[in-house]
């Protein structure tokens, strides 16, 4: 069952005998949500994080390619035609920079159909470097992990609040007991947490166990 952000905040209110008048913790309940957000972003691998980018289109001669602006892990990287993303796709294989510049100094093509990428040193937040570069300008998608959200309109739209109610609200109230100094009642909570924390886990490792044995059929 789904939580919405306010009674996300209700709830927080609710368990710690605070009232809505009390508004130096009221203000703060935003940030605890953060914060749990963010631990549990850290945490439970990459359950409901995995996103499928718009397809994009290579330059032609340029081995530098734009990541989205709320990449946090690279799951796969592929390409297709210039036309389609998704038509004889061709998986490029993850190496370090180091492995990319010495390729491209063995002498070969330095355009061509792309085979490597690496994180772009000089951007390695912002940039993919690929190697050889594209000699078509092909449609590209990236399977990665986000950035957790950090606007509330944003947040109710995650997976955690829509299928990880309890998970986000143990998250929340831990920064909640830790800013009231309630360490007694912390380890209770916490249990809470790694409970709701570990079944999350156990989905992540069935669906990545899935997604790879798919992927050993084609």
């Amino acid at each position: 069952m789904a939580i919405t952000y306010d009674n996300l905040k209700k709830q927080i209110i609710a368990y710690s005998r605070k009232n809505s008048d009390d508004t130096q913790f009221v203000v703060l309940i935003p940030s605890f949500i953060t914060m749990g957000m963010e631990r549990i972003y850290r945490e439970a691998g990459d359950m409901g994080m995995e996103k499928l980018s718009d397809a994009f289109v290579f330059t032609e001669g340029l081995n530098t390619v734009n990541k989205p602006a709320n990449w946090s892990q690279t799951l796969s990287f592929y390409y297709g035609t210039v036309d389609n993303a998704e038509s004889n796709k061709t998986f490029l294989f993850e190496r370090p920079y180091e492995f990319c510049q010495a390729w491209l100094a063995e002498g070969v093509a330095l355009t061509g159909r792309s085979q490597f990428y690496a994180d772009d040193p000089s951007d390695p937040y912002g940039k993919f470097f690929i190697v050889p570069a594209p000699d078509r300008a092909y449609r590209a998608k990236i399977v990665y992990t986000a950035l957790p959200p950090s606007v509330a309109n944003e947040q109710e739209q995650t997976w955690v609040f829509q299928r990880a109610p309890s998970l986000i609200f143990y998250a929340s109230y831990l920064e909640a007991l830790t800013y009231m100094g309630k360490n007694e009642d912390i380890p209770t909570f916490e249990a809470c947490y790694n409970r709701a924390l570990q079944s999350i886990n156990l989905q992540t490792r069935k669906r990545s166990v899935d997604r790879t044995a798919d992927r050993e059929k084609t």
